[in-house]
């Protein structure tokens, strides 16, 4: 299972207190970013893996999604469920972990 990237771009103490847990509990890598370097670092990322990005406003938003980040999350409303369930969909659109059984059809 590849470890996932957490781009944030600003939050609140207690989005960085579950972004700390993250890099324990998935061994992800968490990058505080600014906008103007978001796509720079966001195509090395989404080659190696899933990856998550957490902003602070709408423009942000809509940059990290067409850039290819798999999930986005508001600043503020991180917590320790709402980064599982975003990493957990961002390994699943990657390809890197199955959503389901695998059925083999002959």
């Amino acid at each position: 299972m590849m470890p996932p990237t957490i781009f944030w771009t600003g939050g609140t103490e207690a989005d960085r207190a579950s972004l700390e847990e993250a890099k324990e509990r998935y061994d992800a890598q968490v990058v505080r970013v600014n906008a103007s370097v978001l796509a720079k670092l966001t195509l090395a990322a989404v080659a190696r893996g899933p990856v998550v990005c957490v902003v602070e406003a709408d423009r942000e938003a809509g940059l990290a999604l067409g850039l290819g980040v798999d999930e986005v999350l508001r600043a503020g409303e991180v917590t320790t469920a709402a980064l599982a369930g975003a990493i957990g969909r961002a390994r699943a659109r990657g390809g890197v972990e199955s959503p389901g059984p695998t059925v083999t059809v002959p």
